[in-house]
C-alpha cells in the first residue's frame, strides 16, 4: 500500500475519465541527455519545452486547470514538488500552449541535479482532482560526466628564433597561438611571458628560473601586440624567450605541462645576417630523401658559423638534426659569402611539407645565434593510397530487396583491387546516426546495439580474399577481407596491375588462357571484324547493415547516416584509409 500511495502522481488516476480527454497533443522537447542540472534546461543546449492542445469548447474549463511535472527513475519518484492536488495552475488561456525554458523547469517546484541514469519526465493535466489528459513520458539519459583532456596553447608568431633589425626593433610586434583544444565552456585566460635568455642559458633553464621582462594576461583571445621589442632591449643584441600558459577560471592548467606552451626565442641585434637562399627535397628512393640547401651570409664584415641544420617533418613533428651533412658541421661562411650542404633523412609517408631551422652565431660572440627557417613542400610524398591503386566505385547505402525493415545494405564496387598487391581489406563503421523526419515521437526504441549500426551475415566474398571475418560471430562495426595469395614484402606480385581474381590453383593471379578456337584464325584475317572480349568485372561488394524498424505510420520517417573506413594493406604493412559517408532516407 506504501508503494502505491508514493506513486500516487504518476498517472494513477483519481477518478476515471467521465468523457474524452479535456486536453490533448501533449508534446514533450528535451534532448536525449540533457545537461545534469535542470537549472539549466531553460538555456543553451538543453532547451525544456512542453506543448498541447485543447479545443474551443473545452478552453473556458481547462483555464482553471492544474499541470503536473515530474521525474521518475523506474518506479521512483525524483524530482517534482507536487501532486495530483497541489500541482500549479496550466494557466491554459488558448487552445495551443507553449510553456518553454525556465518557465517549463518552473513547473516540478525546484531544481534537481540528477546523477547518470535513466529517466522518464512525465506530464498530465487535472481539474479540481479529475485528471482531464492522459499522462505523457518522455525517457532521457544522464551521462556520467566524461574527463576532457585539453592540447595547451602553441605558438605562431614570431617564429622561433627571429631576429629583429635595424628599424624593426622599434616596430609593433604581434605575438599570437594556439587557443587550447577542444575549447572548454569556461573562459580561458592566456598568461604571455617574456624572459631574458643570457649568455650559456637555454631557453627552457631560462623560463625556470628568469625574471620575467613583461608578464601579460588576455582572457578568450590568442594574440597580443607589444608596442616594440626596443622596450625591454637590456643591451644591443639581446636574446629573449617568449612563452604561454593557459589556464580555467579557478587557475588550472589547460593542457599538459602544466599548460603551458614551449618557449620561443627571439633576438634583437645585427651582429649576425643569414638567409636559406634555396632548398630542395628530393623524392624517396631506397628509404631516404636527398636535401640540397644553400645558406648565404648577407653581412658585409662579420662572419657567421652555421651550427645547426635542423628540421621538422609536416612543421609540427620534432626537432631533428639534418645527418649526414656535407660538410660537416660547424661551418663558418665568410661574411658576403654562400656555402651548398648537402644531406638526406628517411623517408616518411606522413610527410607533405618540411620545414628546416638553421642555426648561425657570431664567431667572436658564440651566444649570439640567429636562426633562419625555409620550407619545401614535396612534389612525390610517399602515398601508400597511390602505389595501391583501389577506387570505390558505384557505392552508397540502398535498401534490400527483400524489403526488410530492419536492414539496409552498403553497396560497391572495388577498381583496381588486386590479391597480390593487397593483404588485406577493411570496412568499418565509424559513424551511426539515424534522425527523424517529422514528428520526434515517430522513432522506436531499440535498446540492444547489436540490433542497429552493425553489419551482420552474410557479406559478400572477394574473389582472390578469404573471408569476410566479422569481429563479432553474429554482428559487427569491422569486416575484414584477406589475400589468399601467401608471400612476403619484397617478393614479386605475380600480377600486371588490375584486378584479378585468386586461389590455390592459380596463385599467380593471372587470368587463366582461354580454350584453343579452331576459327580464330579464320576470323582473325577478315578485315573490318572485331572480335568481342569478354567483360571482366570488377569486385562487387554487399554488406547489410542492421537499422531499427521504422515507425509503421504514414506521417513517420526517418534518415540514416552511416561512414566508413575502407582501409587496404600492402604487403609491406603499408595502409591506404578511404572515409566515405552516405545517407538513406526512408518514409516521409
Amino acid at each position: 500500500m506504501k508503494r502505491v500511495l508514493t506513486f500516487f502522481w504518476l498517472f494513477i488516476p483519481v477518478t476515471l475519465f467521465a468523457q474524452n480527454p479535456m486536453i490533448t497533443g501533449i508534446v514533450i522537447n528535451l534532448p536525449a541527455s540533457p545537461d545534469p542540472n535542470t537549472a539549466n534546461w531553460g538555456t543553451g543546449g538543453t532547451v525544456f519545452t512542453i506543448s498541447a492542445s485543447t479545443s474551443a469548447n473545452y478552453l473556458k474549463e481547462v483555464m482553471s486547470s492544474s499541470i503536473l511535472v515530474g521525474i521518475r527513475k523506474g518506479e521512483s519518484k525524483i524530482c517534482g514538488d507536487y501532486t495530483p492536488a497541489t500541482a500549479p495552475a496550466s494557466n491554459f488561456n488558448k487552445t495551443t500552449m507553449v510553456w518553454a525554458g525556465k518557465n517549463a523547469v518552473a513547473l516540478m517546484g525546484h531544481d534537481c541535479t540528477l546523477p547518470p541514469g535513466e529517466y522518464e519526465l512525465c506530464v498530465q493535466f487535472f481539474l479540481k482532482g479529475r485528471k482531464i489528459s492522459e499522462g505523457v513520458c518522455k525517457a532521457f539519459t544522464i551521462k556520467a560526466a566524461e574527463e576532457v583532456s585539453y592540447q595547451g596553447p602553441g605558438l605562431i608568431t614570431p617564429e622561433d628564433g627571429t631576429v629583429l633589425k635595424g628599424e624593426g626593433q622599434k616596430k609593433p610586434l604581434t605575438f599570437r597561438w594556439t587557443p587550447v583544444v577542444p575549447r572548454p565552456r569556461a573562459e580561458v585566460t592566456y598568461k604571455l611571458t617574456i624572459i631574458e635568455i643570457r649568455q650559456g642559458q637555454t631557453a627552457s633553464s631560462a623560463a625556470k628560473s628568469a625574471v620575467p621582462l613583461l608578464e601579460k594576461e588576455v582572457i578568450n583571445q590568442t594574440q597580443f601586440i607589444l608596442p616594440s621589442i626596443s622596450q625591454l632591449s637590456i643591451a644591443r643584441g639581446s636574446s629573449y624567450g617568449w612563452f604561454v600558459r593557459a589556464v580555467d577560471p579557478k587557475g588550472s592548467p589547460l593542457g599538459n605541462n602544466n599548460g603551458m606552451s614551449e618557449v620561443y626565442t627571439l633576438k634583437s641585434g645585427d651582429n649576425i645576417n643569414i638567409e636559406i637562399d634555396s632548398l630542395n627535397v628530393g623524392c624517396c628512393a631506397n628509404g631516404r630523401q636527398n636535401v640540397y640547401i644553400k645558406i648565404n651570409n648577407l653581412h658585409l664584415s662579420n662572419a657567421a658559423l652555421i651550427s645547426s641544420i635542423k628540421y621538422r617533418i609536416n612543421g609540427t613533428g620534432p626537432l631533428t638534426n639534418l645527418s649526414p651533412v656535407a660538410p660537416p658541421l660547424p661551418l663558418t661562411i665568410p661574411a658576403n659569402g654562400s656555402q651548398i650542404f648537402t644531406g638526406s633523412l628517411a623517408c616518411t609517408d606522413s610527410m607533405t611539407t618540411i620545414k628546416f631551422i638553421v642555426g648561425a652565431a657570431w664567431p667572436n660572440d658564440p651566444d649570439n645565434i640567429n636562426n633562419e627557417t625555409a620550407w619545401d613542400t614535396l612534389q612525390c610524398p610517399c602515398d601508400p593510397c597511390r602505389n595501391i591503386n583501389v577506387t570505390i566505385t558505384n557505392d552508397g547505402i540502398k535498401p534490400p530487396k527483400n524489403g526488410s525493415p530492419v536492414q539496409v545494405n552498403l553497396v560497391g564496387s572495388f577498381i583496381g583491387l588486386n590479391a597480390n598487391l593487397v593483404r588485406k581489406v577493411t570496412a568499418e563503421i565509424i559513424y551511426f546516426n539515424i534522425t527523424q523526419t517529422e514528428d520526434p515521437n515517430c522513432g522506436k526504441c531499440v535498446y540492444d546495439s547489436r540490433y542497429y549500426g552493425n553489419f551482420y551475415p552474410p557479406a559478400s566474398a572477394l574473389p582472390g580474399f578469404n573471408g569476410p571475418a566479422f569481429n563479432q560471430p553474429d554482428y559487427t562495426r569491422l569486416v575484414t577481407w584477406t589475400s589468399s595469395i601467401l608471400r612476403e614484402c619484397g617478393q614479386g606480385s605475380g600480377g600486371q596491375g588490375g584486378w584479378s581474381g585468386t586461389d590455390a590453383a592459380n596463385p599467380t593471379g593471372m587470368a587463366e588462357p582461354a580454350a584453343p578456337d579452331k576459327g580464330q584464325a579464320a576470323r582473325a584475317v577478315k578485315p573490318g571484324i572485331a572480335i568481342p572480349q569478354p567483360e571482366v568485372k570488377p569486385p562487387h561488394f554487399i554488406l547489410p547493415i542492421a537499422v531499427p524498424e521504422m515507425n509503421s505510420l504514414d506521417c513517420c520517417g526517418d534518415k540514416i547516416t552511416i561512414c566508413i573506413r575502407y582501409t587496404f594493406y600492402d604487403f609491406c604493412c603499408q595502409a591506404c584509409e578511404v572515409i566515405k559517408c552516405y545517407e538513406i532516407t526512408r518514409g516521409k
